[in-house]
């Protein structure tokens, strides 16, 4: 077992384990509570009105729409919590098998070795801080928020020889902008 701060690199027999500890965010965990807990009494009190209310409800095609959407943003912000709580990512290489997962409540993704096309490092933006990227069975898959240089170096190395490593991606330069006519800029 090695690693240190956020990254776990376990060998154990023929399986390789890279774990990627999440990001603890407290206050982030308390503002989601508090609003976990608006987002109760509104699911509680538009479900009433649509499904236990004495006779029809006056806006209730509206209604309906608006608990579907209100339901799924209280599932999403519950997986949020969770994760800010205790969320990992794990690589896991047996067999000639790769296999990502995050947790909690992440579904795990299986690629046979020759499927995988490589990793890379990327730069994080703001849509997407995530440090590295894995290409594998057609798609991309991000992962590694907010891992710093030291974490992504550890990760790569435990991945050395085993998963082929990609050149690094760069956010793209911006677009040159030509000057005015005869300036010489176009």
């Amino acid at each position: 077992m090695t690693g240190s701060g956020r990254v776990l690199v376990l060998r154990e027999g023929g399986r390789l384990r890279v774990l990627l500890r999440g990001v603890r965010s407290l206050p982030g965990a308390a503002f989601l509570l508090l609003w976990l807990c608006g987002w109760a009494f509104g699911e509680i009190t538009v479900f009433e009105r649509l499904f236990l209310a004495e006779g029809p409800e006056p806006a209730m095609g509206f209604l309906g729409f608006w608990l579907a959407l209100w339901t799924l943003a209280g599932a999403l912000a519950f997986r949020a919590l969770l994760v800010s709580l205790g969320g990992t990512e794990e690589l896991s290489l047996e067999n000639g098998v790769l296999r990502f997962s995050r947790r909690p409540l992440g579904r795990t993704r299986s690629f046979r070795l020759g499927q995988v096309r490589g990793l890379r490092v990327v730069q994080p933006v703001r849509r997407a801080p995530c440090r590295l990227s894995l290409e594998a069975g057609g798609k991309e898959l991000r992962f590694g928020q907010r891992l710093d240089d030291g974490e992504v170096a550890q990760v790569l190395s435990a991945l050395e020889g085993r998963v082929p490593v990609l050149p690094s991606v760069d956010e793209p330069p911006p677009p040159e902008v030509e000057g005015p006519p005869g300036s010489g800029g176009g």
